[in-house]
């Protein structure tokens, strides 16, 4: 290697490594936070270039040839390896970026790394080594390098494989084996994914393209959950699935299309079992919208009146007196006579016939945010809030507006009650909701009973409108003006006829 000595300070190379470093410095702040490193290390070997050139100065001072000469050699390789650094900043984080284009890391190192070993046997070359006795007398050199390497290289090339044909990119959504997590980084020998809990893990390339992968985010970001939920023998499978896709509908983040679908999956030893399968987009919390689909499950089967039977083997034992259950009747009679008795338009009504409503009364259960009535639809039942509160929203011009929040003891509904009339309004539990629902027929049977009723329910009912249609206007409370009768009149006999009562008013039209 007797050329390779030639090699000597020159003025151009000192000054390349003061611009290489300055430019680094320059670009490093200006670089985000992930990329910054990249100047730092030019501006470190760009400066262990400048030094130990001026080794090489002072050695070369000294006649130490040989000292001189592989300081020289290790200082120029220094300054390559600075140059071609900063160069890939320029074109990879500033040129690129600012174009929309972001290139893989590893096929970023990569080209760089080709770039680097090209520079390197330039200035072999030019120092006068001959580059086939120098590649032949490494080749054993090579050989073990390589055997050692053997696993590096597979995941580099494993990497390479990955980065050509866009099987992962960085942003998946990805399961291997039991890891599962988003694609962050994809280096020379591994892949990098953040699980859910936030922790990281790094998959070796090769196990990539050895193992099964699942990829969650292709070919599209939709992905099909699902649960089960066991029910009673009794109750018809279609009337199950009914009540079960009406309450995922309503759930947040579960797409309308696909729509999702009930299967009858098998048939337990105590209970029919069902699969609700559901599609969602937003696979970071696919398990808080999945125990969001279960809870509102929970509260449509309550109340539908579906049963979620304990296992046969199970043996349940309660014993209660006849006092006991008289007692618990007793007490929940009386809270629905004292939810009923707030209710303006049962005011006529004696305790004897609020009696009889409330014994009909049926509890039902609603979860935070899900709906009680959609507006437009048909409807038949009152509605009066004993815990929670909802909020009521009219739809109009396509967009929504909140018209009132509901608490304890208010009602809603009661148009639909008493004249049949498609539900005015939206109505959305804004907490975890518990009501008495008043059916039609109850009201048909106390009306036949006391058919006076019709027009002092009327007469409240028309009271009721104007003051809600002067809120609506801002104007406050107000009485139902100067065609107040006629909007009795036309209550009665809508009353009547929806009850198939007789009386004053029949020829009355709506």
């Amino acid at each position: 290697m007797g050329p390779l000595l030639d090699l000597r300070l020159s003025t151009a190379a000192l000054a390349t490594a003061v611009i290489t470093a300055l430019l680094a410095a320059y670009l490093r702040p200006r670089l985000p936070d992930g990329q910054r490193h990249r100047a730092r290390n030019a501006i470190i070997v760009a400066s262990i270039s400048l030094l130990l050139q001026l080794v090489s100065a002072v050695t070369e001072l000294s006649d130490a040839n040989a000292a001189t000469t592989t300081i020289g050699l290790i200082a120029f390789l220094a300054l390559a390896f600075a140059l071609v650094s900063v160069v890939g900043i320029v074109l990879f984080d500033v040129t690129l970026e600012r174009l929309g284009v972001r290139a893989p890391s590893l096929l970023r190192d990569l080209l760089l790394g080709v770039v680097f070993i090209v520079s390197v046997f330039g200035l072999l070359r030019d120092s006068g080594v001959h580059l086939v006795s120098l590649v032949t007398q490494t080749a054993v050199l090579t050989a073990v390098v390589g055997l050692a390497l053997q696993d590096t290289i597979a995941n580099l090339f494993s990497g390479l494989a990955l980065q050509v044909d866009h099987t992962i990119n960085v942003g998946d959504w990805i399961q291997v084996g039991d890891h599962a997590g988003r694609v962050t980084q994809i280096k020379w020998r591994s892949t990098s994914i953040v699980t859910k809990d936030g922790c990281s893990v790094m998959v070796p390339n090769s196990t990539l393209l050895k193992s099964a992968v699942m990829n969650f985010s292709k070919p599209t970001p939709t992905n099909r959950l699902g649960c089960s939920i066991a029910l009673h023998y009794r109750h018809a499978p279609n009337d199950v699935r009914d009540a079960l896709l009406e309450a995922v509908r309503e759930v947040p983040g579960v797409l309308a299309l696909p729509v999702p679908d009930v299967i009858v999956s098998t048939f337990g030893d105590h209970a029919i079992n069902y699969s609700v399968r559901f599609w969602i987009e937003d696979f970071e919390n696919d398990k808080v919208i999945a125990g969001q689909v279960r809870t509102r499950l929970w509260y449509a089967v309550r109340r539908a009146g579906l049963e979620i039977p304990f296992p046969t083997r199970t043996l349940h034992l309660h014993q209660t007196t006849r006092d006991d259950e008289a007692r618990a009747h007793t007490v929940d009679l009386a809270d629905r006579l004292d939810a009923l008795r707030q209710v303006e338009l049962f005011a006529p009504l004696d305790e004897a016939e609020l009696g009889l409503l409330a014994a009909e009364a049926r509890v039902e259960r609603f979860g935070a945010e899900e709906r009680v009535l959609r507006q437009g639809d048909p409807g038949d039942s009152l509605f009066v809030v004993r815990e929670g509160r909802v909020r009521v929203v009219l739809q109009a011009g396509g967009t929504d507006r909140e018209l009132a929040v509901l608490g304890a003891g208010d009602f809603f509904g009661e148009m639909s009650l008493m004249t049949g009339e498609p539900r005015r309004a939206t109505v959305i539990a804004a907490t975890d909701v518990i009501c008495y629902v008043i059916g039609h027929a109850a009201v048909e049977r106390l009306l036949g009973a006391a058919p006076r009723l019709a027009e002092e329910i009327s007469a409240i009912l028309s009271l009721r409108l104007g003051r809600l249609a002067g809120e609506r206007q801002g104007l406050g409370s107000e009485s139902p003006g100067r065609d107040g009768g006629a909007v009795r009149d036309r209550l009665v006999s809508r009353i009547r006829r929806f009850f198939g009562l007789r009386g004053r008013g029949d020829e009355v039209t709506t």
